[in-house]
């Protein structure tokens, strides 16, 4: 009788083990499948705006700063002269370049000498 009820006890125990330890692992594994972590991950980092600086006067044409995205932007000619200029903003690694200048900003006659 004694065998029996000892035995009974550590079926009892295993039992009790697997309840108290796997259960909540089960449970964990559940809720990761069905919902999941909704928020960012901490091991991407946030992507910075890489630009191209603001330059007031390169070829006679303002250029304000621009989003490194390879984009052809137009400058502004400057007061005295006339024309279209544009150019692009490329990233080179983590800095904005400005390529060439493609047109040009003549002087206007009236203020030529």
């Amino acid at each position: 009788m004694e065998d029996n009820v000892q035995q009974d006890w550590m079926e009892i125990s295993i039992v009790n083990v697997y309840s108290c330890i796997m259960a909540p692992i089960v449970k964990m594994v559940w809720f990761y499948l069905f919902f999941p972590n909704k928020k960012s991950n901490n091991n991407s980092k946030k992507q910075l705006a890489i630009n191209c600086p603001y330059i007031s006067n390169e070829e006679n044409a303002q250029w304000g700063a621009t989003l490194a995205n390879g984009q052809t932007i137009n400058g502004t000619c400057l007061n005295g002269f006339n024309g279209f200029v544009s150019r692009s903003c490329i990233q080179i690694g983590s800095i904005g370049n400005w390529s060439s200048i493609s047109g040009s900003c003549d002087g206007i006659s009236i203020f030529k000498n």
